[in-house]
């Protein structure tokens, strides 16, 4: 094992494994997204943009991605605090590389306005990235407060 792994198992040992909410982290990326390309396309139905259908393709490709993403982060598996921040980071390089992939298959094969495709496609990936990161941080904050009153109720019962 190497001395990084070790680290990251000593810093887990002694916090209480949790779980996601796995309908919120599989679900706040794709609808995050999907709510931009939506807005975009209802936009674009109005105003002068480029083509309302490809920012909705852009949407859905990421959202794809994002799904990806999430389900191979495993959401349901109960893990410490300080193990979750690193699985999400994999889930999300993960899900950016299964939305460039899934991008560059619909781009070939449907030939959306890039523009639209590109724009809406890159802003929904940030769109539901910070959708599932206001999911998890939700659980952290959770988890911490739990943490913090159980380490004051044992200072309290030894007098410390």
């Amino acid at each position: 094992m190497s001395p990084g792994f070790e680290t990251l198992v000593k810093a887990g040992e002694g916090q209480e494994a949790v779980s996601l909410p796995v309908a919120g982290m599989l679900l706040a990326g794709p609808a995050g997204a999907l709510c931009f390309a939506g807005l975009i396309a209802a936009v674009g139905a109005v105003a002068p943009l480029p083509d309302p259908v490809s920012a909705l393709l852009g949407g859905a490709t990421v959202a794809a991605g994002l799904l990806v993403g999430a389900l191979a982060s495993t959401p349901w598996v109960a893990r410490p605090m300080a193990t979750w921040a690193f699985v999400l980071l994999a889930g999300q390089g993960l899900s950016l590389i299964a939305s460039l992939l899934v991008g560059v298959g619909v781009y070939l094969t449907l030939d959306p306005a890039p523009l639209s495709f590109g724009m809406t496609g890159a802003l929904g990936y940030l769109a539901g990235q910070l959708a599932q990161v206001r999911v998890f941080s939700r659980v952290a904050k959770a988890a911490d407060a739990e943490a913090r009153a159980r380490a004051e109720e044992v200072s309290a019962s030894t007098g410390e």
